[in-house]
């Protein structure tokens, strides 16, 4: 008999061997320290979550709902597309919230200083403190940068290796949005952001906010940049980009795009020049480049455009950077005489 097991090998972590490993998991047949990331953040018993755990949150069928983290903690769900990108991880359930704030919003006060969220689907994320890693979500909206009703400062936020895909209507609500004019030094890189309205933008910069912006591709929507380093990214959308105080090279746009007139950047070229558009692709696979790519070798020292390309290319499913098991075999019925011989798959993640 073959059973499938979904959960990670945590034990196998190798860097925060000293933190607490709690389970998330709503699943009602299933054992876990909280049904809800929220439950595990107001915990103040012998099971508190402090600062430095880690939290898997386990696949499943229903929402865990919002949640706010308001201090330092690595917390990990299974990814995303698991049922199209197959033989990645037993688990094939996202873990779902629909919004998630890091930081209490507290003025002057950022407790969350340091958390990582990987491989989780979100509808918003709210990222409120500096130093905040969000890498390998699939976020459905937005992700929102700053408190707007604070005047504070909200600094080196890397966000990476996403499947970032909204649909909003309004000018001022693009799928990553700067919020406030102090919000600085933001690294985007190896993402997939689309905003598929008509009216939308992908990412709203202000004047006064500075990003290093890398390695994406900006499917749909208008880019608007102020302060930016624009690098080695793939632009599809026919909104294009709009560009002030900032700079770009070695980018690839297929239609509109005149804000990139330097000479390394390069306009007009097709889809299928780019992308291997034949055959069934996955969600995200669809975006890889295709042999000879026109997005391959850029700048003509081997730097690939896209989000498939640069020294941290994404990751299918954005499997988070942990063991997994991959598949159990095992037989109905122990023996008597031989015991019970179970057979483990595992992969390492990068």
């Amino acid at each position: 008999m073959k059973t499938i097991i979904s959960f990670l090998l945590l034990l196998l972590i190798p860097a925060i061997l000293n933190a607490a490993i709690w389970k998330v998991d709503n699943n009602p047949s299933h054992i876990a320290d909280f049904t809800s990331l929220q439950a595990a953040m107001d915990e103040t018993g012998a099971k508190a979550v402090v600062a430095g755990d880690i939290i898997y949150v386990s696949g499943s069928g229903i929402s865990y709902g919002a949640a706010t983290i308001d201090r330092q903690v690595f917390i990990y769900g299974p990814g995303y597309f698991l049922a199209e990108n197959t033989g990645l991880t037993a688990e094939i359930s996202p873990a779902t919230f629909t919004t998630i704030i890091v930081g209490d919003g507290s003025f002057g006060v950022e407790t969350a200083q340091g958390t990582l969220i990987s491989g989780l689907t979100i509808t918003t994320l709210n990222v409120y403190d500096s130093s905040v890693i969000v890498k390998r979500n699939f976020v459905t909206s937005q992700i929102i940068l700053g408190n707007a009703g604070l005047s504070e400062t909200v600094s080196d936020v890397i966000i990476a290796q996403n499947f970032i895909s909204g649909n909003l209507n309004l000018i001022n609500l693009p799928v990553i949005n700067f919020s406030l004019p102090t919000v600085s030094n933001i690294t985007i890189k190896n993402n997939f952001i689309s905003n598929s309205n008509s009216f939308g933008q992908t990412v709203n910069m202000k004047n006064g906010n500075s990003a290093t912006i890398t390695n994406n591709i900006f499917n749909d929507g208008l880019t608007t940049l102020n302060g930016a380093i624009f690098t080695f990214n793939i632009i599809r959308s026919v909104d294009g980009l709009a560009r002030s105080g900032s700079s770009a090279a070695f980018n690839i746009a297929e239609t509109n795009a005149a804000a990139l007139s330097e000479a390394s950047n390069t306009i007009g070229v097709a889809d299928g020049d780019i992308f291997d558009l034949v055959g069934v692709s996955t969600s995200d696979s669809l975006f890889a480049l295709k042999t000879a790519s026109a997005a391959e070798n850029v700048d003509g020292a081997g730097g690939d455009a896209g989000m498939f390309g640069g020294a941290e290319p994404y990751v299918l499913s954005g499997v988070p950077a942990l063991p997994t098991i991959a598949e159990i075999d095992a037989p109905s019925f122990a023996s008597p005489t031989s015991g019970l011989t179970i057979t483990i798959q595992a992969k390492a993640r990068n």
